[in-house]
C-alpha cells in the first residue's frame, strides 16, 4: 500500500505546495529526502530558518535529520517543530538567567552529567540550582521550577504503572503522548512531576531540555499527536523545548546535553533551531553518533 504526504513551504514568495507519494513504512532517509525535500529545494535554499508543522504519519518523519545537499538539514538551516499552540504570555518574577538542573538518581551517569552542565552554566555567572531524585526535595524542586528561566532534566522518562493508568492507555489520547510512553519525571522516590502538574504551573521556564527517552514522542492516532512532556511544557508557556522522540542511548544524550549548554543564552529563545544546530555540531565533534540526530527535536509553540 502507499500513502500520500503533502509538503508546503511558506515564504516571502508565497506558498510552494507538493503532494508527495511515499510507500507506507518507508524508512530510508535518502529516499524520503528525495520525495519530501527535493520538490522544495529552491524554497529551502532561500530559507533563513525552517518551521515544521506535521501531523498524522508525517509527524514521525525527522525532517531536520534528512539529508539535503550532503548533510542533515539542521546542520545547514535552523529547524524547529511547531505544535501550533496559542502563544501564551509568560509572566512571573525569576532570577535573572537562573537555571534549574534535575538528575535522575536511577539513571547511571546522570548525576555526573548534571554536575558537568552545572559547571558550564556557572562559568557564565548564572545562578544554578541542582537537585537529584535521591534527596527527597520535591517541594523545593517544584518551587524552583517556576523561578528559573531554564530547566534541564537528565535521566529516565517514566509512565504510570498504576492499574487505572494501564486501563486508560487502551484508548488515545495518552497522557505521555503514546500508549506506553513517558508521562512524568521523578522528583524523588515518591513524588512526580506529571503532565497535568506541568500544565497547571503558574509560571514556566522559558527554555527546557529533556534528556530522557521519548520525552517528545507523538502518537499519530490522535489529531495533535497526544500530549508529551515536551508539549505539556509548551502548553504551560515555555518558549522552546528540546526533547527526544524515541528510546535513546545515554551516551548520546549526555554529550548532546553538554553541547546544548556550551552557549545557552538569548539564542535559546530567539533562534532555537540555531541553538540546537550549534549543540549538535559540538556533540558530533565529541562522540555523538550521527544517526542520533534524528532522535532529538526542537519544539516551539
Amino acid at each position: 500500500g502507499g500513502g500520500e504526504l503533502t509538503g508546503r513551504a511558506w515564504g516571502v514568495g508565497g506558498v510552494v505546495h507538493r503532494a508527495l507519494a511515499l510507500p507506507a513504512g518507508v524508512v530510508d532517509p535518502a529516499r524520503v529526502a528525495t520525495q519530501l525535500l527535493g520538490p522544495l529545494d529552491e524554497a529551502l535554499d532561500g530559507a533563513e530558518r525552517i518551521r515544521v508543522l506535521s501531523s498524522g504519519p508525517g509527524a514521525s518523519i525527522p525532517v531536520h535529520a534528512l539529508p539535503w545537499r550532503g548533510e542533515p538539514l539542521i546542520l545547514q538551516r535552523p529547524v524547529v517543530y511547531g505544535l501550533d499552540l496559542p502563544t501564551a504570555g509568560w509572566t512571573g518574577t525569576v532570577a535573572r538567567g537562573g537555571a534549574l538542573i534535575l538528575s535522575d538518581d536511577e539513571a547511571g551517569g546522570a548525576p555526573a552529567e548534571a554536575l558537568a552542565v552545572e559547571e558550564l552554566l556557572a562559568s557564565e555567572t548564572r545562578a544554578v540550582k541542582r537537585f537529584d531524585t535521591s534527596h527527597g526535595q520535591a517541594v523545593q524542586i517544584r518551587e524552583q521550577l517556576g523561578l528559573n528561566e531554564h530547566f534541564y532534566y537528565v535521566g529516565h522518562g517514566y509512565y504510570s504503572d498504576a492499574p487505572e493508568a494501564r486501563r486508560l492507555r487502551l484508548w488515545p489520547p495518552y497522557p505521555g503522548g503514546a500508549a506506553s510512553e513517558p508521562s512524568y519525571l521523578p522528583l524523588d522516590g515518591v513524588s512526580r512531576l506529571e503532565v497535568p502538574d506541568i500544565l497547571m504551573m503558574p509560571t514556566a521556564p522559558r527554555s527546557v531540555v529533556l534528556m530522557a527517552c521519548a520525552s517528545g514522542v507523538t502518537d499519530d492516532r490522535t489529531s495533535r499527536g497526544g500530549l508529551s512532556l515536551a508539549a505539556a511544557f509548551l502548553g504551560a508557556g515555555t518558549r522552546v523545548v528540546i526533547a527526544s522522540t524515541r528510546v535513546v542511548e545515554s551516551a548520546d544524550a549526555y554529550v548532546l546535553g553538554r553541547g546544548l549548554h556550551q552557549r545557552l543564552g538569548s539564542e535559546a529563545e530567539t533562534d532555537p533551531g540555531q541553538w540546537m544546530a550549534h549543540g549538535l555540531r559540538w556533540a558530533l565533534d565529541h562522540g555523538m553518533r550521527a544517526e542520533a540526530i534524528a532522535h532529538y527535536r526542537v519544539y516551539v509553540p
